[in-house]
């Protein structure tokens, strides 16, 4: 149970440092300490979702060209 344990803790400070690292949020008001590790995966899924280049308004869309043939 200790490996799963430390598993957990190993991916909750990977994330929470990923956080940081894009200035997600700032060390001295880190509240992300607080939260589970379900709660940065959903905290880190926002954030590539709101940064990713493909993923806005503006991003690249493809039309395809296929029409009704009858």
């Amino acid at each position: 149970m200790g490996n799963l344990l430390n598993a957990v803790e190993r991916k909750r400070q990977k994330l929470i440092e990923l956080l940081i690292m894009f200035n997600e949020y700032d060390r001295e008001e880190n509240p992300l300490t607080k939260l589970t590790l379900t709660e940065l995966e959903q905290e880190y899924k926002r954030f590539q979702h709101n940064n990713h280049p493909h993923g806005d308004f503006g991003s690249i869309k493809f039309k395809s060209n296929l029409r009704n043939q009858e």
